[in-house]
């Protein structure tokens, strides 16, 4: 029983901690991720988004995946080849349609391009994880 009131205790003051730990994210800093220029992994780059508005947000979001960004050895994160044609939201998800050229892409660049555009997008806070 002292056993169990111990572990209880311990497990609240975790809690408590973890509570007070924020991830250190001020209003307004968003990280967009670009690919590599190998296309090998994702490459984090921190902005500051100005827009008030969870469309202006993922807009302004996708404009910065398919720019090609100042710093070398990145690239974008969509290809120029490859258009967003909309984005539709729902209760539980944002959906981003592209045109066909999105099939051409390489396995590999493919998935790098939907886990930068899925990280980067997940940061807006009104959609839901």
């Amino acid at each position: 029983m002292k056993k169990r009131i111990v572990l209880q205790l311990m497990m609240l003051l975790l809690v408590v901690l973890l509570t007070g730990c924020g991830d250190g994210k001020e209003e307004g800093d968003y990280v967009v991720y670009y690919l590599n220029t190998d296309v090998t992994k994702l490459v984090p780059v921190e902005i500051e988004l100005e827009e008030t508005t969870e469309d202006a947000r993922i807009d302004k979001m996708l404009e910065y995946l398919q720019t090609n960004p100042n710093e070398t050895g990145i690239r974008q994160a969509i290809p120029k080849s490859i258009k967003v044609l909309g984005t539709s939201k729902n209760s539980y998800q944002l959906v981003v349609d592209f045109d066909e050229s999105y099939y051409q892409l390489k396995p590999t660049e493919e998935i790098l391009t939907r886990a930068a555009i899925a990280k980067t997008l997940l940061q807006v806070n009104e959609l839901p994880y």
